[in-house]
């Protein structure tokens, strides 16, 4: 796998992360408490792929990737409609997407892998910093809405300070 399709793995895990951890505040403890656990694994899992330097298990983080989307699903079919007012669809929208990408590359990485097609050359470090960083907008400009339809961003105030239930800071 190419080094820049592995850095946008890792920048679309850690900001899928991200995501799951700001809808974690504001959530009931439970939901709260499996967006947690799916935001901090998200961030090991791209740190494991960034330390390794490489997929090391792929067929797992293929299946990594995609439980967060089972998750999400199955709460939709949830008929509890308590349940379904606190899932915020734009975020979890954003979050699953980037899932969706991560266990595509991967599965595609697979094929190729199964198939004997030859790696890929490692890039030179001007491409690999241009790759980088595109990559890096793309994540970014899906992050930053989703982040902001959160409750995170509605108890920080633009100073960056925290705001308590009364409105003071």
């Amino acid at each position: 796998m190419s080094p820049i399709l592995r850095a946008w793995l890792c920048l679309a895990w850690a900001a899928a992360g991200l995501i799951h951890l700001a809808l974690a505040l504001g959530s009931p403890t439970a939901i709260a408490a499996i967006l947690v656990c799916l935001g901090l694994g998200e961030f090991v899992l791209a740190l494991v792929i960034v330390a390794a330097g490489r997929l090391p298990v792929p067929r797992a983080l293929l299946a990594a990737a995609l439980v967060p989307v089972a998750v999400w699903i199955a709460a939709l079919l949830v008929p509890d409609p308590a349940t379904a007012a606190t899932l915020q669809f734009v975020p979890l929208a954003i979050a699953t997407l980037l899932e969706l990408f991560v266990a595509t590359a991967i599965g595609v990485h697979l094929r190729r892998q199964r198939d004997g097609s030859p790696a890929s050359a490692a890039p030179s470090t001007a491409r690999f910093l241009v790759g980088v960083l595109a990559g890096a907008l793309v994540v970014a400009a899906l992050t930053a809405p989703a982040l902001a339809a959160t409750q995170a961003a509605r108890v920080t105030s633009p100073d960056g300070t925290f705001i308590d239930e009364h409105g003071s800071h």
